[in-house]
């Protein structure tokens, strides 16, 4: 589709079949001026004529009109080679338009509609379909947002996140398990917008009791409840022109829901024991740690507010997923925490790395962070961190790894192992592109079984204990490698 983020290419045409004579001729006036070559339709049989000789880019559907209804145009669509379509309803119709959301329309809008809610729908459908920027964010760009990352797959992610910056009236869901660090990203976000000299606030929805948070966001007049002696600015009101971050949205209550969803739909709210709408210009970014499919299904979310919510979707990675990152967040940490403190410690020791590289981290960065910290504390005066002072569920996948005993701090090494009489490879680590090879004695010592064995446990050494980078090494996938470690006794 000829759109690009924060401009549109010639020749984008939006079809828009509307059967009220004076939003048609307002709309594809706004249309107009914003450059885009709007083309109208009063009726679907005048649509269908329209699809039958062009392929428009954008279709805004009515979906109520003379001779039928919108959702079946929808349906007789391609999956395939549809174009985006931004479907219009009364407001309140609300089984309607999850319909029309289940049925692929990549958003909606309530009608009577504002120019600028129309110019926010057509954003978002740039932001997602926009041909990647030329240049992502540097690593010193990154460092500065808070985000510390050298896996690949977040390559994607932060190629979104800048899209997404574009369109700074667009609500954005974050999603990712707790602790991956969505409120890092939430603030990226906002500080790669053009909204970034306004207020950044934030407030978690879990931690607000249900019969506090409309006055939490909303305010509320003197006199509103009981102990209100006087009137309080809400935070839509704190974070006007700037990025309003609702974290754990899906344990905001129901009731509340609704009138987050109709801050959205008209950014206007009232103040608790006020009947005065109060105008904000706030962008809306929500994030949680649960399906939120799910608590639709339960009746606990609204599911016209959930459709709302997920068109700008970043879907955060859990660490474990991402292994490479965890040497380059403990060092980051690390040097946090050992200037803060005053301490020695430097770095880690290779058995120190290796455990950290092969935990799970349920906990995700934030667990990382508490991790490195309390080890700073406990390493005193040694410069390294060391697998004695990490926690006990770490500490345990020493004797699940090929790690040879930790030398205690200031002792010597010990000499150099003899090569293995039957199979033995070179014992400093693997550079990248390096061919590892392994010397073989076969004169009817050293059986199969054997040599697999030593294979196994030659790759892993190789790899500091690192399933992924020993299953890359070994040309197999991670699942064959940790079977064949249990086989014989290499993880438990």
């Amino acid at each position: 589709m000829p759109i690009a983020a924060g401009r549109v290419e010639p020749g984008t045409h939006v079809l828009v079949i509307e059967d009220e004579k004076l939003l048609s001729w307002s709309t594809c006036k706004d249309l107009k001026r914003w450059g885009y070559i709007p083309t109208a339709a009063a009726t679907l049989a005048e649509a269908r004529e329209v699809l039958a000789r062009s392929q428009p880019h954008v279709i805004l559907l009515d979906i109520r009109l003379p001779d039928g209804r919108g959702l079946d145009l929808l349906q007789e669509l391609s999956p395939s080679d549809r174009p985006k379509v931004i479907v219009t309803s009364a407001f309140g119709d609300v089984p309607t338009v999850v319909e029309a959301m289940r049925l692929g329309a990549n958003d909606y809008l309530s009608k009577p509609f504002e120019a600028d809610n129309l110019f926010d729908a057509l954003a978002r459908i740039q932001a997602v379909n926009a041909p990647a920027p030329a240049e992502l964010p540097s690593t010193e760009d990154l460092a500065r947002l808070g985000i510390y990352s050298a896996h690949p797959s977040m390559g994607l992610l932060l190629d979104r996140l800048r899209r997404f910056a574009h369109t700074p009236r667009s609500t954005v869901l974050m999603l990712g398990e707790t602790g991956v660090g969505k409120s890092v990203f939430a603030r990226a976000l906002h500080e790669l917008s053009d909204r970034k000299h306004s207020p950044f606030v934030e407030i978690n929805c879990a931690a607000v009791p249900q019969t506090l948070i409309e006055s939490e966001l909303m305010g509320h007049e003197r006199g509103a409840f009981t102990d209100a002696r006087v009137a309080k600015r809400g935070l839509l009101e704190e974070a006007n022109g700037g990025t309003l971050l609702l974290d754990e949205i899906g344990d905001m209550p129901v009731e509340m829901q609704a009138k987050l969803l109709h801050f959205i739909e008209t950014r206007s709210y009232r103040r608790l024991g006020s009947t005065r709408e109060v105008q904000a210009d706030v962008r809306i970014v929500t994030a949680t740690h649960r399906d939120l499919r799910d608590l639709v299904a339960t009746g606990k979310f609204r599911e016209d507010l959930y459709y709302r919510l997920k068109v700008l979707t970043l879907n955060l990675p859990p660490l474990r997923d991402r292994v490479q990152d965890i040497d380059l967040l403990a060092d980051h940490f690390l040097g946090i925490f050992a200037r803060e403190m005053g301490s020695q410690v430097t770095g880690f020791s290779p058995e120190a790395r290796a455990v950290l590289r092969a935990f799970a981290w349920p906990g995700n960065v934030r667990e990382l962070r508490h991790v490195i910290e309390a080890a700073i504390v406990l390493s005193d005066r040694d410069p390294l961190v060391r697998i004695d002072v990490l926690p006990d569920e770490i500490q345990r996948l020493r004797t699940a790894l090929p790690l040879p005993p930790e030398l205690p701090a200031g002792a010597a090494p010990p000499p150099p192992p003899l090569p293995h009489p039957t199979a033995h490879a070179a014992e400093s680590p693997v550079a990248e592109g390096e061919e590892v090879v392994l010397q073989l004695k076969l004169d009817g010592t050293i059986g199969l079984h054997d040599l697999e064995q030593e294979i196994l446990r030659q790759a892993m050494l190789r790899c500091g204990g690192n399933q992924v980078q020993a299953a890359n090494l070994l040309g197999v996938s991670r699942d064959l490698l940790r079977y064949r470690l249990r086989k014989f006794g290499l993880l438990k």
